[in-house]
């Protein structure tokens, strides 16, 4: 029987695009499990592979009280060979049905939750979507897991991409994407375009944060220079239309975003958080955090999705976010409009993505993983 895979698919996120990718490429046959809110409309699954949703039933909420049940049910009527469980923890999963659970961290270990905590445990393994998840659980969770795997994220350059050079003679475009909350730190990509005046900022993404983003950018003067594309479906477009991809975020496991901008040649300047820095590596500038979270809430930023720890990985310790001041990012764009180093940092951005696997080959790398810790004979 195929696997059944339990997610939330309400967002368009990392987890919720791996999904997708890990289905259309050999495991259509595979069933989802939808533990959020329904489907968001961009996400491409294969068709009849939703079996239904956790929380809801058709257009109907199904009360707390009922949830497990209704897992319990789903599961024992698909008598899958096992369950993974996409970055999420839901209660009961463990005792819903008699297939082994295999779980998929992608940065739910950043907050942890008793029920994290008791899947972790209990479940036959985890696979971790980067070093900096797998560090996480080991250095966070007192109860650790049976198995413990890393799965890099895909990348794998384009072959019609060609090293960039640095676009003299018209404004400088910037860009960030992802969905827009406050761990993202959008904000302070903002703050910076207000130091660079020869640059526009290009925002991929939706999400609660966006009328706050337009506030602050109005209250500097930049709004005619930041542009709000809202959720994108064409993400290659996009990192055609910018020069330098932007990531200060005060959390972020494995960062999807930095990958595609490498594997289009584009530099990229980020927060040295989690695992920013180990993709980022020569293909862009790496900022140490140095604003405590007053300090960025005092600049507009908002903290509730904000984790209590973050991965060091200098010292391979945990410690508290912190974030990019908005000058400091500004400094390391100008640093990266010196057109030799633009055209290095190119350069190897693409050979970062060449490095990593292609979408068929991270989707094979997984379910390896997957089936080393929970075999099955098919």
């Amino acid at each position: 029987m195929p696997d059944v895979h339990v997610v939330r698919l309400d967002a368009v996120g990392g987890v919720e695009r791996l999904l997708c990718a890990y289905l259309v490429n050999g495991h259509g046959g595979d069933r989802v499990i939808v533990a959020g809110q329904g489907v968001h409309p961009v996400l491409a699954l294969p068709a009849g592979a939703v079996l239904g949703g956790y929380r809801r039933w058709g257009k109907l909420p199904i009360p707390r009280a009922l949830r497990a049940w209704r897992l319990s049910r789903m599961l024992r009527a698909a008598r899958p060979d096992r369950v993974v469980c996409w970055n999420t923890a839901l209660p009961g999963m463990l005792s819903a049905g008699p297939a082994p659970v295999v779980y998929y961290d992608h940065g739910a270990s950043w907050t942890p939750s008793e029920e994290l905590a008791v899947l972790i445990a209990g479940c036959a393994g985890v696979v971790a979507c980067g070093t900096s998840s797998a560090r996480m659980i080991a250095l966070g969770f007192t109860a650790q897991p049976r198995a413990l795997i890393t799965v890099d994220n895909p990348g794998g350059r384009r072959p019609e991409v060609a090293v960039r050079s640095f676009p003299n003679g018209r404004p400088l475009v910037l860009g960030v994407a992802g969905r827009l909350v406050g761990v993202k730190g959008f904000v302070l990509a903002v703050r910076a375009l207000a130091e660079l005046p020869e640059a526009t900022l290009v925002v991929a993404g939706a999400g609660p944060e966006a009328e706050a983003l337009r506030r602050v950018a109005s209250g500097l003067g930049v709004e005619p220079r930041l542009r709000m594309l809202g959720t994108v479906a064409d993400m290659s477009a996009f990192y055609r239309q910018i020069d330098l991809l932007l990531m200060p975020s005060l959390r972020d496991p494995f960062p999807m975003v930095c990958l595609e901008a490498a594997a289009h040649g584009v530099p990229v300047v980020g927060a040295a958080v989690d695992g920013i820095p180990s993709i980022v590596g020569s293909g862009g500038h790496c900022i140490e955090p140095t604003l405590d979270l007053d300090g960025y809430r005092s600049l507009g930023g908002t903290t509730d999705t904000v984790p209590p720890r973050i991965y060091l990985a200098g010292s391979d310790a945990l410690g508290e976010p912190r974030a990019v001041a908005p000058a400091d990012l500004a400094s390391a764009v100008r640093k990266l409009q010196d057109p030799t180093i633009y055209t290095a940092a190119s350069a190897a951005a693409l050979a970062t993505a060449a490095s990593r696997a292609d979408a068929p080959g991270w989707a094979g790398q997984l379910h390896a993983a997957i089936q080393s810790i929970a075999p099955v004979s098919r």
